[in-house]
């Protein structure tokens, strides 16, 4: 017996619950209805094909019509079925949410910020010192090369200064010579 054919649908008879619930004279009616429009006479344009769709037919009848043969194919088709909703059900359980590790992974960065900024509160607080008086030159050479150090321990976070610090400006002339040019380097 093939179960891959659905003898039901061949038919066009319904499957499943409804189909267990057929007689015999409704798949019978359902047959002859069938018959009529695949038969080979009736289709001399498409021999091969119409000889073999009558053939299934035929099987399909022959399966159906049998009250043994019916349960044992309804029996099989809903094992199978059953198979294919566990078998959705396991794909559905395994597939990941793209999104949820992208927000996940956000977070857990969010959150080293959020600790790496209070350890620099922490120790800005710890010192003491005015934020007044603090050389903003000297705070970002130092946040540079602790950054730059952190690097090299594989620290995937680097602090930048967005600006380079500007040069001490002459008391008495707004332009600089070239002997009083300011290596930015050392900075």
């Amino acid at each position: 017996m093939d179960t891959e054919v659905d003898h039901n649908a061949v038919l066009d008879l319904p499957s499943g619950q409804e189909g267990v619930k057929l007689t015999e004279k409704d798949i019978s009616k359902a047959y002859r209805k069938k018959a009529l429009e695949l038969h080979p006479d009736k289709r001399p344009d498409d021999p091969i094909n119409a000889h073999l769709n009558f053939q299934k037919l035929k099987i399909s009848y022959e399966i159906l019509k049998n009250e043994k043969k019916r349960k044992l194919f309804h029996e099989k088709m809903m094992i199978q079925r059953q198979l294919q909703q566990q078998k959705q059900q396991q794909r559905m359980m395994f597939v990941p949410d793209i999104n949820l590790a992208r927000l996940e992974e956000e977070e857990r960065i969010a959150r080293k910020l959020k600790e790496e900024i209070a350890q620099i509160r922490t120790m800005l607080h710890s010192k003491k010192v005015p934020t007044e008086n603090v050389d903003k030159g000297k705070v970002i050479k130092d946040a540079a090369n602790k950054a730059v150090s952190s690097c090299e321990d594989n620290h995937p976070l680097l602090i930048v200064p967005l600006q380079p610090p500007t040069p001490p400006s002459s008391e008495g002339s707004n332009c600089t010579t070239r002997s009083e040019t300011i290596n930015y380097a050392n900075y």
